[in-house]
């Protein structure tokens, strides 16, 4: 949903900037086509355009398609170049958009072609970036890499500022689209500056305001709010000036609003970040007049921008209206977990602080499935991050061993210092993985042991029966520690707590959505875990057995699928960490 998300906006940013947009919706398409059918020249185009947008905003490709045809084949009939680049473009941002990504590698030739022929500089260079893109999202990370390695390396010798801030854009967007944020800032940076030498006004904008978006994004997520702020008062002028020289030139009082509403959402977050609460509200207000009569994705936006402000200041309750509407929005997408567990965490959090326990502890159950259902795609992209990197230095190599073939005779000390620094290059790399997968795990730990808190917290007779049998269940295993005992079986475990085995598996399966089986051996793992990091004079043998397992073998495969690195892996970096604090 996220990639959608992206992308919808952008088609929007890169495609409209300079047509007429009519204010209508989906069940007046019909009425706009004979609109089309009785207009001529520009005023054709226009309507044409204004169906488009409105199919944009939909789910059917087709019906996208079907306006850019139209649009298409009027603007080809007048020899509108403008036009048909915008149809052209359009094409293929639809084809990425619905990930076909066959047809849109197809439309590329004759797309560039087209933009190159006609010295359209803003068109190629806005495929560009739907190009790589598209590169990422189809799993090919290589050839985004060369793409923007080649683009970037030939904008440093004869580019021109606009080339050149977009080369630097891009690379920022592939560190970040890996999740190397750090890594994105400078090219963010760069591309922002690079951008103010442009002359042209609408150029500056249209290179500067992605830039600025994806910056200021980054530090706020670093909660570096005045140098957020510093570059927030950059973009608010820039784009105040835009707007006098829309206004001068057409007297479009609404010029630029969606993008100084980008603006607005930021200058929201980050004035709530550093506590000026009254001129954040200021910022609320002008954008709550903006998304009247908006799209649902726009209102969202903004609830999104509310809740962080919210957060900040400390309103539960309208931290927990708010991520009750956001939520309300992601579940309706089927990729959206990642987004639904942020939120969720949020719901929790307010929770607790207004002494809604129960709530707080149905919280806490849902955020542990959906830790557990990221966990995957946590440590895939820590696998992506190591790939990029290793594509990027492939990338690097391949032009520094074409150089040393003039210099062959120092090549093997070269290479040989070269091999050095890259396996302690990767030593680093490997360590920010386990560091990641570590604090995973010490979050996963965080979460259990509140939601258990949580649960003292909530009136007995408020507890259902197989509650009640849980919570004493879990009070016995933490003083008791049955689950180290190799022969445990859930009749054992019932006669100890006075119970039988049908009540024990339905406790067990209300209490933490896990069978018996799967109860245990994540008991013996995080037992586990506590063994490793305390008493380093065990060996991983004994470590095994101590916690229940029948030997090391079924420990190793339990503990990696778990936690996604081997119990070796795991003693060494906690002892480390232990040794740094």
């Amino acid at each position: 949903m996220c990639t959608l998300k992206r992308l919808t906006t952008f088609a929007l940013y890169v495609l409209l900037p300079f047509f007429f947009i009519y204010g209508v919706e989906q069940n007046e398409i019909d009425s706009l086509r004979q609109v089309a059918q009785t207009s001529e020249g520009t005023k054709k185009l226009e309507v044409y355009a204004s169906i488009y947008t409105i199919a944009v905003h939909g789910d059917d490709m087709q019906a996208e398609l079907n306006a850019i045809d139209d649009l298409e084949k009027e603007s080809r009939r007048q020899g509108n170049l403008m036009y048909e680049a915008f149809a052209l473009l359009a094409r293929s941002l639809c084809y990425s958009n619905y990930n076909e990504y066959q047809l849109f590698y197809n439309s590329l030739p004759e797309a560039f072609r087209f933009f190159q022929e006609n010295n359209l500089t803003e068109r190629y260079n806005s495929l560009v970036r739907i190009e790589i893109d598209t590169y990422f999202r189809d799993n090919k990370p290589q050839k985004a890499l060369q793409r923007c390695q080649d683009m970037y390396q030939e904008a440093k010798q004869t580019g021109t500022p606009e080339t050149q801030a977009l080369a630097a854009y891009s690379f920022g967007m592939c560190y970040r689209m890996q999740g190397l944020h750090e890594q994105s800032e400078p090219f963010f940076v760069e591309s922002i500056q690079t951008a103010k030498q442009i002359e042209n006004l609408e150029q500056k904008v249209s290179y500067q305001d992605p830039a600025y978006r994806m910056l200021v994004s980054y530090l706020i997520s670093r909660k570096r709010g005045e140098e957020s702020l510093t570059y927030l008062k950059e973009w608010n002028e820039l784009l105040a000036e835009e707007k006098r020289a829309i206004i001068e030139k057409s007297g479009n009082l609404s010029a630029n609003t969606g993008n100084q509403f980008n603006c607005d959402l930021m200058m929201i977050e980050t004035l709530g970040l550093l506590g000026r609460y009254e001129e954040a509200e200021q910022y609320i207000e002008r954008a709550e007049h903006f998304v009247e009569g908006k799209q649902d994705l726009v209102q969202e936006n903004l609830n999104d921008a509310k809740l962080s402000f919210y957060n900040y200041k400390e309103d539960y309750e309208k931290v927990l209206e708010l991520s009750e509407l956001c939520l309300q929005f992601y579940r309706r997408w089927p990729d959206g977990f990642q987004e639904i567990h942020r939120l969720v965490d949020f719901k929790k959090r307010a929770l607790l602080k207004l002494s809604r326990y129960k709530e707080a502890c149905e919280a806490y159950e849902e955020l542990a499935i959906l830790t557990d259902s990221i966990t995957t795609v946590d440590n895939l992209q820590q696998l992506n991050e190591l790939r990029t990197v290793y594509e990027l230095d492939k990338i690097v190599a391949e032009k520094e061993r074409q150089c040393l073939q003039l210099i062959i005779s120092v090549g093997g000390s070269l290479l040989l210092l070269l091999a050095l620094l890259v396996y302690i290059f990767y030593s680093h790399k490997l360590k920010k993985r386990n560091l990641a997968l570590y604090k995973q795990i010490q979050e996963i730990a965080r979460i259990e042991a509140e939601a258990n808190q949580a649960f003292a917290h909530i009136p007995k007779e408020e507890l259902t029966r197989e509650m009640k049998l849980y919570i004493e269940l879990t009070e016995v295993m933490q003083t008791q520690k049955l689950f180290i005992n190799s022969d445990i079986d859930r009749k054992k475990l019932a006669d100890t707590l006075g119970t039988n085995e049908v009540y024990l598996a339905n406790a067990i399966r209300e209490g933490c959505g896990e069978t018996f089986s799967s109860y245990i051996a994540k008991l013996r793992l995080q037992y586990a875990l506590e063994l490793l990091t305390n008493n380093p004079e065990l060996t991983l043998d004994a470590i095994a057995v101590e916690s229940g397992h029948a030997s090391y073998s079924p420990f190793f495969r339990g503990f990696s699928k778990q936690y996604g690195m081997n119990p070796s892996e795991y003693r060494k970096f906690s002892a480390m960490k232990k040794s740094v604090r």
